[in-house]
């Protein structure tokens, strides 16, 4: 009889321990299940955290270009950038605007590019790319081109830190902004002058303004 009960004991300590495991594992398997969840509700917040933010940058650029020095004629989103030409062109989404080649585009600092293609997209030639653009300098005329502008009578006042703008001589309206002097030096000829300039930055573009003429 004692060996009988001792017997059950052990038998009844071996399936409380075998509950008490299972009990734990369940547990275990519990706070595991939590802990995913907790992670995958972090990431949920994060990237509800970034939306909020790119949403919060796309509404400040477009209240910016509300505001922009010449009136746009309409606004646009960029669509895509050419990884191989990030720095010289963009394609904007067409939604039926009337522009025409040769048109400004702008973002709230001044002038990015020029329309070169009109399509199902507009192509943008950016001033960072080949594009030459007719500008003023303290009174003075130029040409935009490459970084640089050149054909400066070597008599002109400039200096670094003037402020360059369209001259309103080409399809481009008078006055808007495109950099500022940074460098003057002779020309190749030594027969003027000419100025590096640093542009309007065109890095981060998301929308854009497009100035169209009306004939």
């Amino acid at each position: 009889m004692v060996i009988y009960l001792q017997t059950m004991r052990s038998w009844l300590g071996k399936i409380i321990a075998f509950l008490i495991l299972l009990f734990l594992i369940g547990e275990f398997g519990y706070y595991l299940s939590y802990l995913r969840y907790k992670d995958e509700e972090y990431v949920n917040i994060e990237a509800l955290k970034l939306e909020k933010e790119e949403l919060q940058k796309d509404n400040e650029e477009l209240y910016a270009l509300t505001n922009v020095e010449k009136p746009a004629t309409y606004i646009a989103r960029v669509g895509i950038r050419n990884i191989h030409n990030f720095y010289e062109e963009i394609l904007l989404e067409n939604k039926g605007y009337d522009v025409k080649v040769g048109d400004p585009v702008m973002n709230s600092e001044g002038l990015v590019g020029v329309i070169a293609e009109v399509g199902d997209n507009i192509k943008v030639n950016l001033t960072t790319s080949n594009i030459s653009v007719s500008v003023l300098v303290n009174g003075t005329y130029g040409t935009f081109h490459n970084g640089r502008i050149t054909m400066i009578d070597k008599n002109a006042s400039i200096q670094e830190g003037d402020k360059v703008y369209t001259s309103g001589l080409t399809s481009i309206p008078e006055g808007i902004y495109v950099g500022e002097i940074t460098k003057v030096l002779p020309d190749a000829e030594n027969l003027g002058i000419e100025a590096k300039i640093k542009l309007v930055n065109t890095s981060h573009l998301n929308y854009v303004s497009i100035y169209t003429r009306r004939d």
